[in-house]
């Protein structure tokens, strides 16, 4: 059972056109994402010498911010443009993932060892994107206001990890035992997450 930090970069970046006024704008989005803490839970057992089976699970919850423009045409004078920009916060991401883990304990002396587990993980993602943009005219049509629309999206994928377990045992009686670890695992899968009218991984 532990708390631990998830390493996440990359972006959900997505850019479309559209028709009003009998002419071609643009919708662009620029989103960020970022990396956040997660809960882990494994169990398992030695089923053959060192050689271990175990399941684990982990949750991971973060927010990013996603920058929104977009270009659009006038509605009286052709081949007049009119620039907007705005922005959409708090845009929650979450991921679940159950890791089927192969492992091998290493003894190093009395108090230290190391357990390495590999496997497949399953991935489900949840990640509240800007789905559309919407726009209000100005007072006499010289500017225009984009307020984003976001939409929830979410996709299941199948990847693989590899982790290291290092435990060390600081205290022990017959009936007691006291020590501490650190467990270092990469996972990784790739989500298709439709922004605008793209799918971009994620």
């Amino acid at each position: 059972l532990g708390v631990a930090f998830e390493s996440t970069s990359g972006a959900l970046n997505d850019s479309t056109t559209f028709t009003v006024y009998q002419e071609t704008g643009t919708k662009t989005v620029e989103h960020g994402t970022d990396s956040g803490s997660l809960f882990d839970f494994s169990v398992g057992s030695r089923v053959w010498r060192n050689v271990s089976v175990g399941i684990g699970f982990h949750r991971g919850a973060t927010s990013g911010e996603a920058a929104v423009q977009a270009v659009v045409p006038h509605p009286v004078t052709f081949n007049r443009f009119r620039n907007t920009a705005t922005s959409a916060d708090e845009l929650d991401r979450t991921e679940r993932a159950i890791h089927l883990q192969f492992g091998y304990m290493v003894p190093i002396n009395e108090r230290l060892s190391v357990h390495v587990t590999v496997g497949p993980s399953f991935f489900n993602l949840s990640q509240e994107v800007v789905g559309d943009v919407t726009f209000a005219e100005g007072d006499g049509f010289n500017t225009v206001s984009a307020s984003p629309v976001v939409t929830e999206r979410s996709d299941s994928a199948t990847g693989g990890h590899i982790g290291v377990d290092v435990s060390y045992k600081a205290y022990e009686t017959p009936t007691f035992k006291l020590g501490g670890g650190m467990f270092l695992r990469y996972s990784g899968a790739s989500a298709k997450i439709t922004v605008l009218e793209n799918s971009v991984d994620s």
